[in-house]
């Protein structure tokens, strides 16, 4: 566009100098004529041709004004000039949107005037920037729009005048939202890629689906195979599988290019020393691979096996000591259903493993145990440990009494259950049971001692009747002193069996102390203990073994037995006192 501004003045000024040098000699004769009328007819073609030039740069420069508007106006990113006092003079409709204004508001005005603040300083300083130093400029602006935060990388770029002064800057801008996703997903994909591959605890291989080459390995898979980087990247993939593998792994691979199968598939593997152990793999394609490949995820089952092989070992070993135990040992559900029995249970209850197992507890436990059984079918439910006893009952009819202690395990899959052992503590609770009833007897008379008065309080209730006789035998001192202990043992006994023969079937007969007897009446009436009563005072009257005193009370206003038995024996004083006066 230059040169042809040149090229017309050019055509221009040299037929003017031409025309005043022949004015400057002047001449009349026929050749001057000629020259002049040549001079002239060349300037008026040089017009003609200049005139030509001037319209050629009109309609180029006209073409370059519509072909810059139309680039703005109908360009896809944000467009927009600024004169050097940083006002707007042009900008297309996607710049508007960017400053949140409208195109005809934005024209002659700054970006302080249309959005003041910080953000406006920014812009301002930017375009400084561009003008005085004469230099094209980056930065990144950041809009919120209907469909979420955009991001635009905008430029701007010196505009010069005829003399090459700045008249102005332009602008361009270029939506990068999409990029920097881009670059976000990337920078994703990258860091799961090094979570799952290289920081992955499982050894990992990918290798091109082409021709099988190992392109990767994480340090997993270096360690599992006792491989180096250098020498795993020489390998194909059939080299990691232990030989007669190759054929299978081929079909299983498709090489016709399908997806591979999904699932984890059990190899034999070969490591670097040739020693082979068993691998569970899962395979799958490696998505946005510059090279079409696969990645081989490895589970080294060698451990898990020899894990499984001392687990089974170990159960048997149990299941040897728990058949083999003294103890007996049985499983049952929460229901009270046998599950599993020992040797030493089945041998105790004399029958065989097999008729136990599917059978309820319930039925081997004895009559006399129902009640304790209750009260254990309650808490296996309701605690996970505790100890007890149970009574059961055997083929042949014995009873056996078992202390047991159990765990239940209500979230064990696939049921919850119950295990329990116990041992056979029958021997020490009879003998248990022997020594509490001696204790609660007298050795010489075989009546109860006065413990019983204290059991007896702590059974009765408060609307509880009954009564009691106490008796004394009269003149028992001079009877020792003139006939021997001796003998007074034998009263003492004849007259325990005496008392037993007149009370009832639900009476007690308590020895108090040296001579001294009552005969307890648990639920009696007032007629029931007189009766009593009667029969011993004409007995007495007999003198057989001995003659004694009596007396007699039945329970008044809820009182203890104590109370009773004081008043029985007030009465007992008054009936001697007036027999002897």
């Amino acid at each position: 566009m230059r040169w042809y501004g040149w090229v017309g003045l050019g055509l221009l000024v040299v037929p003017a100098l031409m025309l005043a040098v022949l004015a400057a000699t002047g001449g009349d004769d026929r050749g001057s004529a000629v020259a002049v009328w040549t001079l002239a007819l060349a300037g008026v073609l040089a017009l003609a041709v200049a005139g030509h030039v001037m319209i050629l740069m009109l309609v180029s420069l006209r073409r370059l004004a519509e072909l810059a508007q139309v680039l703005g106006e109908r360009s896809n990113g944000p467009v927009f000039m600024k004169d050097t006092a940083h006002r707007y003079r042009f900008a297309n409709d996607e710049a508007a949107a960017l400053v949140g204004r409208n195109v005809a508001d934005m024209l002659g005005s700054s970006d302080g005037e249309l959005n003041p603040g910080p953000v406006a300083l920014a812009f301002e300083e930017n375009d400084r920037v561009c003008l005085e130093r004469d230099l094209p400029t980056l930065f990144r602006e950041s809009q919120r729009t209907g469909d979420g935060e955009r991001s635009f990388l905008v430029g701007k770029y010196p505009l010069h005048d005829g003399r090459s002064r700045i008249a102005g800057l332009v602008g361009v801008a270029r939506d990068i939202t999409g990029e920097l996703e881009l670059q976000k997903l990337g920078r994703r994909r990258a860091d799961e890629m090094r979570v799952w591959f290289d920081l992955n605890p499982l050894p990992v291989v990918a290798f091109a689906a082409a021709d099988l080459r190992v392109l990767n390995a994480n340090p997993a898979a270096l360690q599992c195979y006792g491989y180096s980087r250098e020498q795993m990247l020489q390998l194909r993939l059939p080299d990691l599988f232990a030989p007669g593998e190759s054929e299978r792994l081929h079909a299983y691979l498709r090489r016709e290019g399908r997806a591979l199968p999904p699932g984890g598939v059990a190899w034999k593997h070969r490591k670097a020393g040739g020693g082979t152990f068993d691998v569970i793999t899962d395979m799958g394609n490696l998505p946005h691979a510059e090279v079409p490949s696969h990645l081989m995820l490895v589970r080294d089952q060698s451990g898990e096996q020899s894990t499984l092989g001392a687990l089974h070992a170990c159960e048997a070993r149990y299941e040897d000591l728990v058949d083999s135990g003294l103890a007996m040992v049985w499983m049952q559900d929460l229901d009270g259903n046998l599950l599993r029995a020992n040797a030493a249970m089945a041998d105790a209850l004399g029958y065989g493993r097999e008729q136990m197992v599917g059978k309820p507890l319930r039925d081997f436990v004895a009559e006399e145990g129902l009640e304790y059984w209750d009260d254990y079918a309650g808490r296996i439910r309701s605690v996970l440990r505790d100890a007890g006893t149970l009574q059961f009952k055997a083929r042949n009819g014995e009873h056996r009494m078992w202390q047991y202690r159990f765990v239940c395990y209500p979230n064990a899959e696939p049921a919850p259950y119950v295990l329990v052992s116990a041992q056979d503590v029958t021997l020490r609770h009879r003998h248990g049971s022997r020594l509490r009833e001696q204790n609660r007897r007298d050795p010489l008379t075989g009546c109860l001692t006065r413990r019983y008065v204290e059991t007896f309080a702590t059974q009765a209730t408060m609307d509880q009747a009954w009564g009691c006789v106490v008796v004394d035998v009269d003149y028992f001192r001079q009877l020792n002193s003139s006939e021997g202990r001796a003998r007074g043992d034998a009263v003492l006994r004849d007259l325990a069996h005496l008392l037993k023969n007149h009370a009832g079937a639900d009476d007690e007969l308590v020895r108090m102390g040296g001579d001294e007897f009552a005969v307890v009446l648990p639920r009696a009436s007032l007629d029931v203990v007189r009766e009593l009563a009667d029969r011993l005072a004409a007995a007495s009257h007999d003198g057989m073994p001995a003659v004694f005193s009596l007396g007699w009370a039945v329970r008044e206003a809820g009182e203890p037995l104590e109370s009773t038995l004081r008043r029985a024996d007030k009465v007992l004083l008054q009936n001697r006192a007036r027999d002897r006066h």
